[in-house]
């Protein structure tokens, strides 16, 4: 019995398309623009940052995709006090970044002296305090990529029995 051509192409396509339900919900693709992320979470660029979209929740906002797609691995691994952290730290950094562009502007426009050493003490402050939020959330992502990369290497499922504890004698 010999498949035509066309019977062959839709037997392939149905097979690719088993294969890839299989393994959906562990990756990441980008398609138009867009990325796709365990099946489950869309992230799309905008131009304040980007928009993740969840099948299970509203639309939310991040600054950039790093952010967004930590914020979609911490959710997947039901690590949701990091999630939230993850939010918060991304919305504090946005918060602290136009603060800083409307005091900068603030200061350069000032003629009084002490008024415009006073704004750039404030600036220097709200740098600071950029730079540490974008410490604890960069500690976030990292932390979120361990997980994901822990999921695909399974380290920590151990088969077996554990070995026997030794004594050095």
């Amino acid at each position: 019995m010999k498949i035509s051509s066309p019977e062959l192409q839709a037997r392939l396509e149905q097979l690719a398309q088993e294969g890839l339900d299989l393994v959906k919900h562990n990756m990441i693709w980008q398609e138009s623009g867009r990325y796709h992320v365990f099946g489950e979470y869309e992230i799309a660029a905008t131009k304040q940052g980007c928009e993740l979209t969840c099948s299970r929740r509203d639309t939310q906002r991040f600054s950039g995709v790093k952010s967004a797609l930590a914020w979609c691995i911490a959710h997947k691994y039901q690590r949701h006090d990091v999630a939230q952290e993850i939010v918060e730290l991304d919305q504090r950094r946005q918060r602290d970044t136009a603060d800083l562009e409307v005091r900068g502007q603030l200061a350069r426009r000032h003629t009084n002296s002490d008024r415009r050493e006073t704004v750039m003490l404030k600036v220097e402050q709200r740098r600071q305090q950029l730079a540490l939020t974008e410490m604890r959330l960069d500690k976030c992502i990292n932390l979120a990529k361990y997980w994901q990369i822990r999921g695909f290497n399974n380290e920590t499922a151990r088969t077996g029995h554990p070995a026997p504890h030794r004594k050095n004698h």
